[in-house]
């Protein structure tokens, strides 16, 4: 630092100023043999001579107590270089740095095609989750869970009306005409089809559906079925019918469970549903768990018995035989790629995703709207009394 605000103050070189600036830090430096060349002219800065000795040599000066000796002047320019060098480096990585987290923090209005299928992803997952105290879109925590860090609530509300606008009139036009003004739209943009490009022109007619179908499960879920309270849905979810899609373990508290965890980890996220140890899937997928295990282990117990052989008589070559038939019967394991195995859901074979869905629609119908009783019976209740 010292070497640097003196270079700026007395000058480039000028070493023997900077020495005697008490300002500085070089005060405990001292040159004990030579006087350095800027200040051989000036007799206020030449240090005395000392005196000769008797053969007439000068005795060479020694360090003072406390002083430190004075590098040369090549090795101090060379110095000066390397710090100014880093400092500008530093510089100009700080100026960088805050450049790339300004972009990052920076509010962008234009949507990538990341932020558009991450926003499709989490809609159709958890819905459009809602505040208790007002009622209104939680926008932040779609912001979070679709990892939008460069958006507001503002624009995120903007976009999600412009896309559930673009899925309505997708419904209103229907399939065919729909995926034909989509067509056009992704081959010459224009005006007249620009509600179409305010969304996503990504998505395909089934897709425009699924966001209307999931948007309006969801909103039904937390405020027509779950605010109903336990005792009540448990009244009402005992009489609703079972179908023969449904697998023979499946009883009422399953469909109780199903609402209750679809709300809770969404739709699709059958594996989360069935580790979730506050539901009856959990217990039961442990329960066959245990048991496939308790079999796979007595079938593995028998083939080892079964394949086990009489010692040959010969030494030669049995260790090789041996060897190989291992070999054989534990094939190399191969790594799994993409998907992880659900093993839960597998345990319990879970039903389909097409059948639960149309398990959901089932369930909210019946509760929210009761069958009324066939007027055949009522008519013969009043017979009877």
């Amino acid at each position: 630092r010292s070497l640097i605000v003196g270079t700026y103050k007395h000058g480039y070189n000028r070493f023997a100023e900077m020495r005697n600036d008490t300002s500085l830090s070089f005060t405990k430096f001292e040159d004990p043999t030579d006087i350095p060349v800027n200040i051989q002219n000036d007799p206020n800065l030449i240090p005395q001579t000392p005196k000769p000795l008797e053969d007439g040599t000068i005795p060479p000066k020694t360090l003072s107590e406390g002083k430190e000796q004075w590098p040369s002047e090549k090795i101090l320019n060379r110095r000066l270089r390397k710090a100014l060098r880093l400092i500008l480096l530093g510089a100009k990585s700080a100026e960088n740095s805050d450049k790339s987290q300004k972009r990052k923090t920076d509010i962008q209005e234009d949507w990538s095609k990341r932020e558009k299928l991450d926003f499709y992803r989490v809609i159709t997952t958890h819905g459009i989750r809602t505040l208790e105290s007002t009622g209104q879109p939680d926008w932040e925590i779609i912001k979070e869970q679709a990892k939008l860090t460069r958006k507001n609530h503002t624009l995120i509300s903007e976009y999600c009306a412009n896309l559930m606008n673009q899925c309505k009139q997708s419904m209103d036009l229907g399939a065919k005409d729909y995926t034909d003004k989509r067509t056009a739209y992704l081959e010459s943009p224009s005006s007249e089809l620009e509600w179409i490009g305010r969304g996503d022109s990504s998505l395909s007619y089934a897709q425009c559906k699924r966001v209307l179908q999931r948007v309006k499960l969801f909103q039904d879920l937390r405020t027509k079925i779950l605010p109903k309270g336990s005792d009540v849905l448990d009244d009402i979810i005992q009489k609703a019918r079972t179908t023969t899609t449904l697998p023979l373990w499946w009883t009422w508290e399953y469909d109780k469970a199903l609402v209750v965890g679809v709300t809770r980890h969404g739709f699709g996220q059958w594996e989360k549903l069935c580790t979730d140890e506050d539901l009856p899937f959990y217990k039961l997928a442990k329960q066959r768990l245990a048991l496939s295990d308790g079999i796979n282990a007595m079938q593995s117990s028998s083939d080892t018995i079964g394949n086990q052989s009489p010692k040959s008589s010969s030494n030669t070559g049995g260790g090789d035989s041996e060897k190989e038939d291992d070999d054989s019967n534990n094939p190399p394991k191969k790594r799994k790629r993409g998907r992880q195995i659900e093993i839960y859901t597998t345990a319990l074979d879970f039903p389909k995703e097409k059948v639960l869905t149309k398990r959901l629609d089932y369930l909210i119908k019946f509760i929210t709207e009761p069958p009324k009783p066939k007027k055949q019976l009522l008519i013969s209740s009043i017979c009877n009394s």
